[in-house]
This record gives structure tokens, sequence and C-alpha cells, in this order.
């Protein structure tokens, strides 16, 4: 893939997509047994996950769950800037302004001091959706970012998805299985599809 290639990865349950998404986010050990470049460098050459985290931005349905930690909307949204499940340091005036943005932007008309627990789940999802994105890493990873979502929520997040891929700023990768969202990438993004087939 290269930078600006944004990429659908597609195939049924169990075909390995989130496995490979894992690799490229420095959480699964394959990563170091496979030839894996990642931003021109090979991973297990001497890289600390923390390194690659800084320039990927990741939502999936484990961090959705995962994310436990009380706060606010905009604290969900700061620890996008610091890869962090939590805010555990005292955040710049730029970075709060750059999470505020990015809340207007999403136009959910939530205050930034509105509990992210309280929200509903496709409002919650949006709000990880940009805290992948917040600070325009070179790539962006949505594993499945629909999954669990009512119709209405599910284009919200489409909607969002093609947003990112248009503002060119952001390489993004997105998995899923869904054959109408296979069809939304191939009229809306126009972007490279990739498509696992089900070992036997």
């Amino acid at each position: 893939v290269d930078a600006g290639q944004h990429t659908l990865i597609e195939g049924p349950n169990g075909s390995g997509k989130s496995s490979l998404l894992d690799m490229l986010t420095g959480d699964h050990p394959q990563a170091y047994d496979n030839e894996l470049y990642l931003f021109g460098r090979r991973r297990g050459t001497g890289e600390t996950v923390w390194e690659i985290k800084r320039l990927v931005g990741a939502i999936s349905g484990r961090l959705h769950r995962d994310y436990r930690v009380g706060g606010s909307v905009e604290e969900v949204l700061l620890s996008g800037l610091y890869d962090s499940i939590g805010v555990y340091q005292k955040p710049e005036p730029s970075h709060r302004v750059r999470a505020r943005a990015w809340l207007a932007w999403l136009g959910l008309g939530l205050e930034p001091s509105a509990s992210f627990r309280e929200l509903s789940f496709g409002e919650q999802r949006l709000i990880l959706i940009a805290r992948a994105a917040i600070k325009v890493p070179p790539l962006v990873v949505l594993d499945e970012p629909t999954s669990g979502l009512d119709p209405e929520n599910r284009q919200r997040v489409l909607e969002l998805v093609e947003s990112l891929c248009s503002q060119q700023k952001s390489t993004v990768l997105m998995v899923t299985h869904r054959a109408d969202e296979r069809a939304f990438w191939r009229e809306r993004i126009g972007g490279a599809i990739l498509s696992l087939p089900l070992e036997s």
C-alpha cells in the first residue's frame, strides 16, 4: 500500500482481516515472524510499539469495548494525541483547540464536557473514529468501524470515512465483511480493494 492509496480489506469472518491489521499496528506476534515492512522499515529491526503507534490511528470493536476509562468527550479525543486510553498529562491549549474543532466537525451537538460513557453506542463510535484521526497520522486503520451500528449511525460513519479519505492527509485502511460497504468503497472512495479468502 502506497501513501495515499486508501484500501478496503474484505473477507468473511475468520479470513484474517483483523489479524492483518494487528500486525500493522504492532499488536500481533506474527509481525516479527514475517517479512513485514511498515513506513519503509522492516518490523522487528529495533523500533518500539510506541514509535509505530505514533504514526497510526486505529479504531476497532475491541478498542471500543476496552475504552472503559471515564471522562469527557474532549478527553477521549485528546487521548488520541497521546496514544493512550485516558489522558494522564496536562493537555496543551492547542490540543484542546484541536479536540474541540474535531468535535464541532462531527456535528453531533455535544459539549466537550459531555460524558463519553453516557453517549449512545453510535456516538461513541464516531468519537473514537475522530480520536483515531485527530493527530492526522500517516495511517488510519478502521477495523469494521460500522459493526454493531444501526443504519443511521452506520451511514454517518461511512460519511466520516469518505471525508477522511477525501482530505488526502492520511492513508485509510478499512476492514469490512459487508458487500454493501464494498459497493460504497467503489462508488465513493475509489480506492484499492484487497479480498482475503477464507482458508479451508
